[in-house]
């Protein structure tokens, strides 16, 4: 239970630091106070960066499946079964 604790406190941790780094950055380019981010403006940045970098999941159905797609499925071509093994004789 404890580990997630610790993940959240290191991500938390780096992002303050990045956002150290960019106000230094910000001051060694001589920009103004007024156009640097806020600590606040810089978390959502980078979680809206995080969001869009990862793939997109596929959607898939939940539930009982619909009609629709149950009349779909025995349209197809069935697949033959196995053929079952032989019966061991009676004797053994």
């Amino acid at each position: 239970k404890y580990y997630t604790k610790i993940i959240f406190h290191l991500i938390d941790l780096s992002i303050a630091n990045g956002w150290l780094l960019y106000r230094r950055h910000c001051s060694q380019l001589n920009t103004q106070k007024r156009d640097t981010m806020s600590l606040l403006s810089f978390r959502i940045s980078v979680a809206e960066a995080m969001l869009k970098s990862a793939p997109p999941t596929p959607s898939t159905k939940r539930g009982r499946p619909s009609l629709d797609s149950t009349l779909n499925e025995n349209n197809q071509t069935t697949t033959s079964r196995a053929v079952p093994n032989s019966i061991p004789p009676p004797s053994v």
